[in-house]
């Protein structure tokens, strides 16, 4: 009688450490690269209701402008597949790279909002990156920063 009560406790150890392994090899399916993922699927989709449920607020705000434009353009007859690249986390933000359908490399920055990861897009900040990128790599710093004032807006 004792073996078997042994043998039980030996069993049920045995089936606790399986399970704790195989929790801890599952992807954390709130990380920031699976939450851009799904938002961008939602994006391409045309779902963006549901993917305002990724966002903070502001961002939310801007694809209730984007989805209301979206009627008037036909529907697309495929769909961008969404390639994760890459992820960089420091603190409560991170970035992702990602590409669609293996075109040019993208970023999308989130932020940890109540504790969950939010896609969170700056307009001010992404139209200064758009315009810097823009700009030939042969100006000198103090032109870069004059055109980085130029678009302050307060």
């Amino acid at each position: 009688m004792f073996s078997i009560l042994i043998k039980k406790k030996a069993s049920l150890l045995s089936f606790i450490f399986i399970f704790t392994v195989l929790v801890s090899c599952v992807k954390d399916d709130k990380s920031p690269e699976v939450i851009a993922e799904i938002f961008l699927n939602h994006i391409e989709k045309g779902e963006f209701t549901d993917a305002k449920l990724y966002c903070d607020e502001k961002t939310a705000s801007m694809i209730e402008v984007l989805e209301s434009f979206a009627t008037s353009f036909p529907k697309k007859d495929t769909i961008d597949l969404v390639e994760i690249l890459s992820s960089e986390i420091k603190d409560d933000q991170a970035t992702v790279t990602y590409s669609m359908s293996k075109k040019e490399e993208e970023q999308l920055t989130l932020k940890k909002v109540d504790g969950q990861w939010k896609i969170s897009i700056d307009k001010e900040n992404q139209k200064k990156e758009e315009i810097l990128n823009s700009v030939p790599t042969d100006i000198n710093n103090d032109s870069i920063n004059s055109i980085q004032d130029s678009l302050h807006v307060e």
